[in-house]
């Protein structure tokens, strides 16, 4: 002291007071309700004297210390677990005896804020968003650094010397961009496909709009809206097929950084294929004491076989029996995606897809060849036994059936017309036009290019062919949908049920489990779809 008397050490009381708040400042404010605490955000610097601050205090108070009540020799203890000597240990005394006697002073930085960036500046940070937005997937970390090296940018924002590559990428990262590879959602090849949007706005959507009213519908709260019904209240039935394989699993999670290679097993595994209904209104289809229509079974050819377009008719069948059952007050409508089993046409319908432009001798459709009680037959080394039959279902305007094949008494007996006399029969002469155009694309908006696209897209008997599947319930009284071509999207067993099961690495006798999501989320597709 400046009379000549040795400063005295701050009682322990004193310390021991400071050191309380001390850790609340280091531990930073109270969350609130939420529990935690909030980020002080030292930097090393200042974080690395506050450490030695509470090291030196922890000493002086702590009755188990050895240096307990020994001021010189805790802030000497304090020093060395900072990795210091003597110098460290004066600076930790003037520090500490500094905070006991305010509180409000804490150690400063004394070499400025070397770590902050140009990020700091908000209206820099919308300008680099607006810039990478613009170069859409092109960005990397070489167009960051050439955009801050425009004169106007620098000037704009005090930008005084270029950046590099490596901050380029921090701030890229801060910006909550990440290098990797790009997450997969759905297939979204062929969405819009000529084809595929003709049927979904010309067939699809219009018929969703008509029983729009009649379904029931969910507030964002998930909670369901009430309101007059527009007909019948009708119950949306989603049907969707999944694989699961035995060596589905993680291929990331949490190991230890020492941990051993382990061997896997190659390839998938064995597949179990499960097949279901569900709707947003009573999840999967299935009564109180748990009968369902759920096929579970084990594809392959020497296992239970494959599901057929059979398999699709007996399981929609059960599927009538059952919500007629269960819910006979209601109508009800099936919902099935494009899978080759579910668009199976009766043996014989109309296509245009391989007729020939003129006359035939041969044509005529391949199907399986049957016994006299429907049987399949089989050859001896285990194929189908096949066999063509005549093409009929042509229709023409007034609804009178037309003939495909000569009659005996006509000019070619028992062949196929070909595409140009049947449309010269209906008025349509087509002679001069190709079969059809290269590869069946045709010019937009066209209608009348070649034969085939005039049979298809001119002539309503080509283009609403009643499939097997549709016929049988109808006759039943259900209606079938049929999703349009690359639009998984638009189921939500696809989407939401099968894909959580897998996600959440459930076993396949185990799915019955996600029932319980059928009511929280399925009907988000049918709201979201408009």
């Amino acid at each position: 002291l400046p009379d000549g008397r040795l400063r005295e050490a701050p009682t322990v009381e004193k310390a021991t007071e400071a050191l309380q708040h001390l850790l609340q400042v280091m531990r930073g404010e109270s969350r609130g309700k939420g529990g935690g605490f909030k980020d002080p955000k030292f930097d090393h610097f200042r974080r690395h004297r506050l450490e030695g601050m509470r090291a030196l205090l922890s000493l002086y108070t702590e009755p188990r210390s050895s240096t307990y009540g020994k001021w010189q020799a805790s802030s000497l203890n304090a020093a060395i677990s900072l990795h210091h000597g003597v110098y460290c240990a004066r600076v930790l005394r003037t520090l500490v005896r500094q905070f006991i006697e305010d509180h409000t002073i804490l150690p400063i930085n004394s070499y400025g804020n070397w770590n902050e960036t140009l990020l700091v500046d908000e209206n820099l940070v919308n300008d680099i968003n607006l810039f990478l937005q613009e170069i859409g997937e092109n960005i990397s970390a070489e167009r960051v650094v050439k955009y801050l090296a425009q004169p106007e940018v620098m000037e704009m924002h005090g930008i005084d010397k270029s950046i590099s590559v490596r901050t380029a990428r921090r701030y890229l990262k801060t910006l909550g961009f990440r290098f990797a590879h790009p997450k997969k959602e759905q297939y979204a090849d062929g969405h819009e496909r000529e084809d595929v949007v003709y049927y979904r706005e010309q067939r699809y959507i219009p018929r969703w709009k008509e029983i729009f009213d009649r379904i029931w519908k969910w507030s964002n709260d998930n909670l369901p809206e009430q309101g007059p019904l527009g007909g019948c209240r009708t119950i949306v039935w989603f049907h969707d097929e999944t694989i699961f394989y035995a060596h589905d699993r993680r291929r990331k999670k949490w190991y230890h950084k020492d941990v051993a290679a382990k061997m896997y097993q190659k390839g998938d595994g064995h597949s179990l294929m499960i097949a279901d209904f569900v709707s947003c209104n009573f999840g999967w289809l299935c009564t109180p004491d748990g009968r369902s229509v759920r096929e579970v079974m084990f594809p392959g050819k020497a296992k239970d076989g494959y599901f057929t377009a059979e398999n699709i008719l007996q399981q929609a069948n059960a599927a009538i029996d059952l919500v007629n059952e269960m819910w006979p007050e209601y109508k009800h409508i099936f919902i099935y995606d494009n899978a080759t089993t579910h668009l199976k046409r009766p043996d014989g319908s109309l296509s245009a897809r391989k007729m020939p432009k003129g006359p035939s001798e041969n044509f005529g459709v391949t199907v399986n060849k049957r016994d006299d009680n429907g049987n399949l037959i089989y050859n001896t080394d285990g194929s189908l036994v096949k066999t063509k039959i005549q093409m009929t279902g042509a229709k023409f305007s007034d609804g009178t059936p037309q003939n495909l094949y000569y009659g005996p008494n006509e000019q070619l007996p028992g062949q196929f017309k070909g595409m140009v006399n049947i449309l010269a029969e209906r008025g349509i002469d087509a002679r001069k036009k190709p079969y059809e155009c290269k590869c069946f694309k045709c010019k937009p908006l066209a209608i009348d290019c070649c034969c085939r696209r005039i049979l298809l897209y001119n002539l309503l008997d080509f283009d609403f062919v009643v499939l097997f599947l549709e016929t049988n319930c109808r006759n039943r009284g259900v209606e079938v949908i049929f999703l349009p071509n690359f639009h998984c999207e638009l189921n939500p067993i696809e989407l939401l049920l099968w894909d959580f099961a897998k996600s959440s690495l459930i076993s396949s006798t185990q799915i019955h489990q996600v029932q319980d999501l059928a009511h929280e989320k399925t009907y988000a597709v049918e709201e979201n779809m408009w």
